[in-house]
Order: structure tokens, then C-alpha cells, then sequence
């Protein structure tokens, strides 16, 4: 395999309102993890007992306990006072934690590269529970395995819903998808030089906003306001989400 997927569920400690069990969530997972892709998963020490259960039912899984408040991303969101909640149609579910947790995805992947537990070149993060958007859920798990023994070029690749500007001048007001948010692949490098750059302009960006952001609209600032300058391809929240182009494929010679 060359490629490391990355994924987090983590307990949100706030109260909110779950849109599914975690039983649904990890049965969901559960799909995910049969394409024997090596995985990074990191869960919240209170699933210790499901955690045993993947691990026990995958040996291409390797668990990481972190709890929420160990997060770096949840202490930096912590340090700005009055930060205000964005328009939302679902503010029982989009809480600052979980705004904390989806902002933390680049975090992990850094943690993960830190660890490199199977010894890939890239690494893709991948949602928890993102088996449910597939309407193809067999051909797409498929890909995924395909996917993971295929040799990729040096890249950082997102999928997105919008084109770029877009809908930006409400990007501190509402969610904004230019991009997909659920997976994206990108090789060790390029993963880290990202991560360099959240954990320097996180902080300022949503000081400046006053708001927090969901992770999508964080991207769509770091693209268009700090250099930020990753690859794009047209996605939706289906099985397209995960067809990274061909030509992020290395070519055999």
C-alpha cells in the first residue's frame, strides 16, 4: 500500500445533538475499513471497547486515543474570547466543539505523519462516517482499495462543489463549499507545509471573523487571502468525493 487513510471520532463532551448514533458511525466506519486500506484512526478513550472491536476485526487499523480538549486546534479556538456561532440550519449539530473537531482534521493528519505507522508516502484523510453519502457503496469501497495500492505524485489535492469565488464574500457568514471537506490526499510534505500554515493563520483568521468557522470556509480563506494554493477537482458529497484525477497518478515508465 502506498497510501495511509486518517480519520477521527471523537466524544464532543457539549451536549449536542448526534444526527446519528454511534453505533450507526461506526458501522459506517466498518464499511470503510473492509477496503484493507491502512488506516490512522483516532477515537476519544471512551470507545476503548469499539476500539478493541476494529482492532480485533482489521489488523490494517491502528488506533490513537486523544480526547477533545487534547487537541491543539480545541485549545487555540479556546484562547479567543467571544467567539460567535455562524449562521447555521442545524445549531444543534454544528456546535463550536464539533466546528473544533472538523478544523482539527489537519492536525491529525499531522500526528499521523509524526507516527507513520504503515510507512506510505501519502496519506488521505477520510471522515468517519462518510460510507453513508455513497450511492455506490460497493464500487466505491472498491476504489478506495485500488486507490490505496496506486503510486501518486507529489501533490495536495481537494475535491470542491464550487469554483473558485464563488459565494466568498459569505464565507464568514455561512458554510461555503468550494471544498468537499471529507476527504482529501496529499504526500507527506505538502500535508505538512499545510499544517505549518493552520496552526500560524488558524487563530487569526477566526479573530478577524469574530466567528467560528467551519473547516471548508478556514480553506477558502487560507486559498484566497494567504497563499494557500492546493490542487482542485470538481466533487460532490457522493462517491465523486473520493475520484482523485488520473493525473496525480505516478506513470510507469
Amino acid at each position: 500500500m502506498t497510501v495511509t487513510h486518517v480519520t477521527a471520532y471523537l466524544d464532543l463532551k457539549d451536549g449536542s445533538k448526534k444526527t446519528r448514533s454511534h453505533e450507526t458511525c461506526f458501522q459506517h466506519f466498518r464499511e470503510i475499513a473492509k477496503a484493507g486500506v491502512p488506516t490512522v484512526v483516532f477515537l476519544s478513550r471512551n470507545f476503548e471497547k469499539e476500539a478493541s472491536q476494529l482492532s480485533s476485526e482489521f489488523p490494517t487499523i491502528c488506533i490513537e486515543f486523544i480526547d477533545i480538549e487534547e487537541l491543539e486546534t480545541y485549545k487555540e479556538a479556546y484562547r479567543i474570547a467571544d467567539l460567535k456561532q455562524p449562521s447555521t440550519p442545524a445549531p444543534e449539530k454544528d456546535t463550536k466543539h464539533f466546528m473544533i473537531l472538523m478544523n482539527a482534521k489537519i492536525e491529525c493528519m499531522k500526528r499521523a505523519i509524526d507516527k507513520d505507522p504503515f510507512r506510505t508516502s501519502h496519506f488521505a484523510w477520510i471522515d468517519f462516517s462518510i460510507h453513508y453519502v455513497f450511492r455506490d457503496p460497493l464500487g466505491t469501497v472498491a476504489k478506495l482499495r485500488e486507490q490505496g495500492t496506486q503510486s501518486f505524485v507529489p501533490c495536495l489535492v481537494f475535491p470542491g462543489c464550487w469554483e473558485n469565488d464563488v459565494g466568498y464574500s459569505y464565507v464568514r457568514q455561512s458554510i461555503h463549499w468550494r471544498f468537499c471537506g471529507g476527504f482529501f490526499l496529499g504526500d507527506k510534505e505538502s500535508l505538512l507545509r499545510f499544517s505549518e500554515l493552520y496552526r500560524k493563520e488558524f487563530t487569526g483568521i477566526l479573530e478577524k471573523s469574530g466567528t467560528m468557522l467551519w473547516e471548508v470556509n478556514v480553506w477558502s480563506i487560507l486559498e484566497k487571502e494567504h497563499g494557500w494554493n492546493p490542487s482542485w477537482y470538481k466533487a460532490g458529497h457522493d462517491d465523486s468525493i473520493v475520484n482523485v484525477p488520473v493525473e496525480y497518478l505516478r506513470q510507469l515508465s
